[in-house]
């Protein structure tokens, strides 16, 4: 085999994948963001949002969370604080519709390579915000299998060893601590389009 033959059957699909994976990195930094700004913190007519504005409403400025009858890690630990299986499915098939639209337009990869990528930023999402979510607001329970796709210490170590998982719980302390239209830091697992929509803020 020539340098060129390998390039084609190894190098240049192995280059269109990440092509392919970065944009649709893009494309999933967007949808978190509109979900967690337009959704989440939308009108509470859903069981999302007002999840979400109970989330809020019972964090303190230390980010721990002030106990009441109706949330707390003990009476209803998945009030806007973990992703449980009906969120990671939802996020899947939002992806999947997305990732179907950009195969559209950017057919480079195999169409059974667009479900993996779907599924890998399902889990990955889904476990880092059960990693980092709960650590931000110092409540130490975890999910079951049974429940949701638990956090994950590597992702921590991961993050920790690159320097960015600090950045990470400082970029979503902001977001609590900044108020009404002060609000910002929508991205959580997924850092980007805050920077692009201009609601990115380094202090308060």
């Amino acid at each position: 085999m020539t340098i060129l033959t390998i390039m084609e059957a190894i190098i240049v699909p192995i280059l269109k994948q990440i092509v392919f994976g970065g944009f649709l990195y893009i494309t999933f930094s967007f949808t978190e963001y509109g979900v967690h700004r337009y959704l989440m913190h939308g009108e509470k007519n859903n069981e999302f949002s007002k999840n979400h504005w109970t989330h809020h409403e019972h964090t303190e400025d230390d980010m721990d969370l002030r106990k009441s009858n109706n949330y707390n890690e003990d009476t209803n630990k998945y009030l806007g604080l973990y992703f449980v299986w009906k969120y990671t499915v939802a996020v899947f098939f939002t992806g999947l519709l997305e990732a179907y639209l950009l195969y559209i337009l950017l057919p480079i990869v195999p169409w059974w390579s667009v479900i993996i990528w779907v599924a890998l930023f399902a889990i990955y999402q889904s476990s880092f915000w059960n990693t980092i979510h709960p650590d931000i607001h110092n409540v130490s329970l975890e999910l079951s299998w049974r429940e949701g796709i638990p956090g994950w210490n590597g992702w921590k170590q991961l993050f920790e060893n690159i320097g960015i998982y600090n950045w990470l719980k400082e970029n979503h302390t902001l977001h609590h601590l900044r108020k009404k239209e002060r609000k910002g830091n929508y991205n959580v697992t997924l850092p980007g389009a805050d920077y692009v929509l201009g609601t990115m803020y380094k202090n308060m």
